[in-house]
């Protein structure tokens, strides 16, 4: 008695206790499956810590080499990083520090913050951290505009920073709001230089003077015999008039207000470095994102209810649009399709049952498995943490076929057992029928069942992205594939051991049409692959060679293009235009997109918000486009973007079109938001701008690239103001007094705080803008002197336009540049092969300047190196355990003998449909690998019970009556295995198919070729090859059992 015996006779004999905790585990899975997570793909969130160090006045090489070139130094390490990334501009340094998939984000954080205190910085420079999120995180954008423009810009501002963003902030769950667009209102003290000039002040004299302009103060307490006050000494107020009757000098016995001199009002910040709209009128967006690890649906769900309880509070000229881009309709209708194709998938099931099994009873038994195996998957996945998105559905989904294999084994060969009984001399009992019914099978069930989990660890050694991505994927299908082989060998069995003795098929001996009609069918093909073995032999080694040339010449890619119903667009246009430029071309973009059938909204942000992680110029916007795929296409709605963005004035502009979700996987592969990446490395930026544009130019002869770019980093004018030391200390001007005059003069100074109720607006001094709203008029400044004399500004300083970078990118501390590209048509790896042969031929770069391919080619090459490493290491596996269990090098090599030919039939159906493999794709090939050695057990271990059990001789009568007898369980497990893959082959471009359609392709074409392969090769090797390894299991067997 083996050990399988043991366990079923102790189920049996436990029948009922085993399933009621059945029911109970049903029943408590069905619970946690409803109020499981539901994300659209699994945590991708790699722990980024982001450094913002503002240093005002610095020029962007200054920056550089000031700040953000020590900060890198000092992070590169640190404990656990493994990328630093920085961009230097004018006045600000963002430095991305990304540390290991494993590191946790608030160890992270304080690695970083300990560093930056070692970092000597200018005086002045303030480095902050950013908000811990998830680069997958910004799960919303909302957005409040006027269309009847009954509410101002300011208001607008004003109603986001003070009403809608706090209430947001309160939701658990959130990380950050940050808000973009209308107009950043300020109290402002605009100084008429003339009259300034005038009265001999000079605007640092004025700072000073006015330093305390909206201040409260404290007088102490006053305290009586019972009671006690304090006193407050109050100078803030929200009256401009109140503040422009401030006494600011005298002067021939005048008093001078401030009024004489200024005008004090309530005013748009100037120059803003971002602004917003929404469909074609001025709005605010506010860009939500949830902290690491939050589910997206539940915190979309809270922030919609606080939103809608706002509405009333916002009053009828203000319109609210909560579903500018919501991460939500992606994953609702990725799990929804998903979810779909499991459902047809298991109704193909059933069909297939129904053909072979025509039995209520044995339909019934063998479907207990999949609810069971489902449920026990998603409880073994919650006590893990691991959510229920995409692609551990997909991984359910790919299961489903394969749920029943086991109880279709067991069921099928107990109905051979049971009616084979009845024609006994001697019958047994059911009870005994059915453990020998089951253990004869359930041995090669297991060790079948283990070489598939064998074939799927290789997922588990990716690191990375790809790690990421797939390991739920292969652990849902293996958890769900050893908890169906678990429920076979219980639930299974006692239900067997109910309901099919003296069930209608056993007593009348009923077999469906259609097994018949198949049978009929099969065993001439059968006889004659053993009367032609060398048949097989050829399409077998013909196979390899097949298989070696469709996977040259396919396309390769990292991940399938997803389908997210919303397209972002980037328009970048010369770096230098300014802010008005921007705002007036996107409002034509806005108009024309929404003239598109299926486009529904637009919602662009132009310029940097605060404290966005983003360090775009006022020359580059984003827009996120909401469209209706129940209405068009992606791929004809983008098609449509194209044309009207060939009537549109973008001479010099870079524009992108993208996905939300695509984008971000993107950076968090390269930090850019593109699929082909090329970064040129080198030590002189202009060098790098040159031969960057040399490689574009021959990136855009390359077929399949879209719109090949050279990022923004460039020189751009600047006003530079240089201060003559001698002609300054003339006029009674110390340097750094005179600086400080520019300073305020120029930028303005925040010199106070007004407060209105709750809200507080910045007082800021500054001259009328009217006076410097052109380089020319910047020299003309009058400038009241120490001396008591006035002069204009270029009396004492050197006036300039000239070029100064806008922005120097760093990769571990090294100057790059990026070129990058979509993709029209074809593939990354293609489209960067070629490019590579071409650069090699025509771009000779100097010492020290060096090329890097990044993007999804570099984590596609990567990953699929790995990936076959490891497949390769568990074909060695499989090997040692199939030859632990035959003993025998020839039986191994028959159950192996049809992989070559399935992975021939998986990559003429990549062929057939694309011609394209992806790492999707590539775990469709490895699932077969094992899915196509388990026919081959089941078989060769009943063509070895005939003849050790039932004592048949070795000849083709066995192998025929072998092969007939494991017909019916192979093709259901097959047939099974294979229709559930349909649902996931209709509709591919649907969300949440398009991810796992390359899975089924590969499957599906594998798995429909091995049908062929078990009847029209697996009888031939055997009669070839099977007569000594049968003879030698036999003689074992008697050896055995002349012990017994």
């Amino acid at each position: 008695m083996n050990i399988f015996d043991t366990i079923v006779r102790l189920v049996l004999k436990n029948r009922v206790p085993v399933l009621v905790f059945s029911a109970l585990i049903f029943v408590y899975g069905s619970y946690v499956t409803i109020n499981s997570p539901v994300d659209i793909l699994p945590d991708l969130n790699r722990p980024t810590v982001t450094v913002f160090a503002e240093a005002e006045g610095l020029a962007a090489e200054e920056v550089e080499t000031l700040v953000s070139f020590p900060i890198e130094s000092v992070m590169n390490g640190a404990s656990g990083v493994e990328r630093v990334r920085s961009i230097s501009s004018p006045g600000l340094a963002l430095i991305f520090v990304e540390f290991d998939w494993k590191q946790d984000i608030y160890l992270a954080r304080q690695i970083v913050s300990e560093k930056l205190n070692s970092v000597a910085v200018p005086e002045g420079v303030s480095t902050t951290l950013g908000p811990i999120s998830s680069i997958m995180g910004e799960i919303q954008l909302v957005g409040l505009s006027s269309p009847n423009g009954g509410v101002s810009p300011g208001d607008l501002r004003s109603l986001a920073d003070w009403t809608v963003r706090p209430k947001i902030l309160t939701v658990p769950g959130v990380a950050s709001a940050t808000v973009i667009g209308g107009d950043m209102e300020q109290y402002q003290i605009q100084v008429d230089s003339v009259k300034l000039s005038n009265i001999n002040i000079t605007i640092a004299e004025l700072e000073e003077t006015l330093s305390s302009i909206a201040e409260n103060k404290s007088g102490g307490f006053l305290s009586t015999d019972t009671t006690e006050y304090p006193i407050r000494i109050i100078g803030r107020t929200t009256d401009v008039d109140v503040l422009g009757s401030t006494v600011i000098a005298k002067r021939n016995g005048a008093l001078i207000y401030l009024r004489d001199i200024a005008t004090v009002q309530k005013a748009a910040q100037v120059s803003p470095r971002g602004d917003a709209s929404i469909n074609g009128f001025p709005g605010v967006i506010m860009s939500i994102t949830k902290q690491p690890g939050v589910n997206t649906l539940d915190l979309t769900k809270q922030i919609d209810k606080a939103l809608e309880d706002l509405k009333v509070s916002l009053g009828d000229n203000v319109q609210l649009h909560p579903d500018l881009f919501k991460q939500e309709k992606f994953i609702r209708n990725g799990i929804d399709n998903v979810i779909g194709a499991t459902r047809d998938a298991a109704i193909l099931v059933v069909i297939v049952l129904i053909l072979f099994l025509g039995n209520a009873r044995a339909i019934g038994i063998t479907l207990t498995a999949l609810p069971l195996s489902f449920i026990v998957a998603i409880i073994i996945l919650r006590i893990f943490g691991i959510a229920i998105n995409v692609m551990t559905l997909g991984g359910l989904a790919v299961a489903i076929g394969e749920l029943t294999d086991d109880a279709v084994v067991g069921v099928e060969n107990a109905i051979r057992w049971l009616k084979e009984n009845k024609n006994r001399a001697v019958k047994l009992s059911p009870f005994e029928v059915i453990i020998r019914a089951s253990s004869e099978v359930r041995g090669s069930v297991i060790f079948s069942t283990v070489l598939v989990v064998l074939v799927f660890m290789p997922l588990f050694a990716l690191g990375g992205i790809e790690g990421r991505l797939l390991a739920p994927l292969g652990l849902a299908y293996i958890i769900a594939l050893v908890a169906s082989t678990v429920v076979a060998m219980t639930v299974t069995t006692i239900l067997s051991y109910y309901l099919l003795p003296g069930s209608s098929m056993i007593e009348d001996g009923f077999e469906t049409k259609f097994l018949t009609f198949v049978k009929a069918k099969a065993e001439p093909l059968i006889r004659y692959s053993i009367r032609t073995p060398k048949t097989g032999l050829i399409i077998a080694g013909s196979s390899i060679f097949l298989t070696l040339l469709l996977v040259a010449q396919a396309g390769k890619e990292f991940l399938p293009p997803f389908n997210e119903g919303t397209l972002t667009i980037g328009v970048a246009l010369a770096p230098g235009e300014s802010m008005e430029k921007s705002n007036a071309l996107g409002v034509q973009i806005e108009k024309k997109l929404l003239a598109i059938e299926g486009i529904e909204s637009v919602a662009r942000r132009t310029g940097r918000a605060e404290e966005d992680e983003h360090a775009a110029g006022v020359n580059s916007s984003e827009l996120e486009v909401d469209v209706d795929l129940n209405k068009r296409s992606k791929d004809d709605i983008i098609e449509d973007v194209k044309k009207a963005f060939a009537t549109l004035p973008l001479e010099g502009a870079n524009v992108g079109i993208g996905q939300p979700i695509s984008h971000r996987i993107e950076h968090i592969l390269s930090g850019v938001r593109a699929p082909i990446v090329i970064k040129l490395f080198g030590p002189d930026l202009d060098a790098l701008q040159l031969y960057a544009g040399q490689v574009r130019d021959i990136l855009e002869d390359i077929p399949g690239t879209l719109n090949p770019v050279v990022a923004q980093e460039v020189k751009v004018p600047q006003v530079t103001i240089t201060p003559n030391r001698d002609l300054a200390a003339q006029y009674g001007f110390t340097f750094g007094d005179l600086t400080d005059i520019l300073e305020i003069t120029l930028a303005g100074e925040e010199i106070g705080t007004i407060l209105e109720g709750s809200r507080a607006f910045d007082l800021v001094l500054r001259l009328d803008q009217n006076s410097i709203n052109n380089p020319e008029k910047i020299g003309s400044l009058l400038i009241a002197t120490p001396n008591g004399s006035t002069v204009p500004l270029s009396s004492v300083a050197d006036i300039k336009v000239t070029n100064g970078r806008n922005s120097i990118s760093h990769d571990n501390g090294q100057r790059r540049i990026v070129i990058s590209s979509g993709i029209l048509d074809g593939d990354s790896v293609t489209i960067i092969e070629s490019l590579q042969k071409k650069v090699e031929a025509e771009l000779d770069l100097p010492a020290g300047y060096f090329l890097s391919y990044e993007g999804t080619y570099k984590s596609q090459k990567e990953s699929s190196r790995k990936l076959l490493l490891y497949t390769f290491l568990a074909l060695l596996g499989i090997i040692a355990s199939l030859y632990y269990k035959f003993r025998s090098f020839s039986l191994v090599t028959q159950v192996l003998i049809n992989v070559p030919v399935t992975y021939a039939g998986a990559m003429l159906f990549v062929l057939f449909t694309g011609n394209v493999i992806n790492l999707a794709g590539l775990v469709g090939l490895i699932s077969i690998l094992g899915l196509a050695a388990r026919n081959g057990i089941l078989l060769i271990e009943h063509w070895i019970f005939k003849a050790t059990e039932e004592g048949e001789p070795f000849g083709e009568e066995l192998i025929v009556s072998g092969a007939l007898n494991r017909l019916s369980p192979m093709l259901m497990t097959s047939l099974t295995s294979m229709l559930a893959l349909l649902p996931l082959l209709w509709n591919p471009d649907q969300p949440g198919k398009e991810i796992l359609y390359p899975l089924a392709v590969t499957t599906f074409g594998g798995l429909l070729t091995s049908l062929f392969v078990e009847v029209l090769i697996r009888p031939g090797m055997f009669a070839l090859f099977g007569q000594k390894p049968l003879e030698q299991a036999v003689a074992k067997f008697h050896k055995l059992d002349s012990k017994n």
